[in-house]
């Protein structure tokens, strides 16, 4: 969404346009690498998973802080590292942000 003032030429809104188009699903199988080395950083659905990504690459310490201390966003657990690879089914919404890969559940789960 584009912001009151802001141009679509803003560097924001390119990062946003980006991140939009690099959204992919991913299965468990896919994750089992960036799970094994705690790199699979979990967007609660209250947050868009877009937002999330230019916050973590344009280095808003504030807002990323603010979403760890409210749970909206968390490292994947050990028990989850350890299940996701074998759960065949379920998909995630995934988005590559460096060293990390951020997933959240698909808004129709």
């Amino acid at each position: 969404m584009v912001r009151a003032g802001e141009s679509t030429r803003s560097p924001r809104w390119r990062s946003l346009a980006g991140f939009r188009r690099g959204r992919g699903g991913v299965y468990g199988s896919d994750l089992a690498a960036h799970l094994a080395r705690a790199a699979v950083l979990v967007v609660a659905p209250t947050l868009s998973i877009v937002e999330c990504a230019v916050a973590l690459a344009r280095d808003d310490a504030a807002a990323v802080h603010a979403w760890i201390t409210s749970g909206a966003l968390r490292r994947a657990s050990d028990d989850e590292a350890r299940d996701w690879p074998l759960d065949a089914p379920r998909r995630w919404v995934a988005l590559v942000v460096r060293p990390f890969v951020l997933v959240q559940d698909p808004p129709d789960a």
